[in-house]
C-alpha cells in the first residue's frame, strides 16, 4: 500500500496519551518518506514506522456521515447526495459472484446484459480494471474523501463520527 501526504489512516501503534482502547486511532498524515511518517491524531502529532499504518476501507457508514443518502436497486445500492452518485454494487451472473464494494457513479443504469457484453470476456472472465476505468473504485476511504471533496467541502469531524482523531 502506498500512502501520501494528507491521507487518512488507520495508526496501530500505541499512543502515549490517555485514549479510548476500544476506538480505533485515524490518523492523517501531514509529512511522509519510504520508511516513516509524521502524523497528525487529534491536536496530537507523533513520528510513525511506515509498518505501523493501516488502509481505511470506506464504508457504508462513512457515505452516510458525509450526507449521502441510499437507494436500494436489484445488486446495487446507489448512494446520491447532489450530483455525487456512488454505487455498491454485487455483480451477479451465472457462475459468478463479485463484490466490488464501492465505485464511482450509478451502475444501476447498466443491464446485466450491458455488463456481461462490456467487462466480461468470452470465457465470463472479469475485467475489473476495464470497469474501474468506467467506475472508478472508492474502495478507500481516501478516495472516497478525493471524489466528495470535488463536490462538497469535506469536514473531518462529519466522517469520523465513531474513531479516536
Amino acid at each position: 500500500m502506498t500512502f501520501k501526504e494528507n491521507d487518512f489512516v488507520r495508526y496501530m501503534g500505541k499512543p502515549t496519551w490517555e485514549y479510548d482502547p476500544t476506538k480505533e486511532i485515524i490518523a492523517q498524515i501531514y509529512k511522509i518518506d519510504s520508511q516513516f511518517s509524521s502524523l497528525i491524531i487529534g491536536t496530537n502529532k507523533i513520528d510513525s514506522p511506515i509498518n505501523l499504518l493501516r488502509p481505511i476501507t470506506s464504508v457504508k457508514e462513512h457515505l452516510e456521515n458525509l450526507g449521502l443518502v441510499a437507494e436500494q436497486k436489484v445488486n446495487f445500492t446507489i448512494y446520491s447526495l447532489g450530483s455525487l452518485k456512488i454505487s455498491s454494487i454485487t455483480i451477479i451472473i451465472p457462475q459468478n459472484f463479485i463484490n466490488l464494494g464501492f465505485c464511482l457513479g450509478d451502475v444501476s443504469t447498466l443491464s446485466d446484459e450491458e455488463i456481461i457484453k462490456k467487462y466480461f470476456d468470452e470465457d465470463l472472465n472479469f475485467n475489473k480494471e476495464k470497469f474501474n476505468d468506467d467506475y472508478p473504485d472508492l474502495n478507500n476511504l481516501n478516495d472516497l474523501i478525493y471524489e466528495y471533496s470535488k463536490y462538497f467541502d469535506f469536514k473531518i469531524d462529519k466522517l469520523f463520527k465513531h474513531f479516536v482523531s
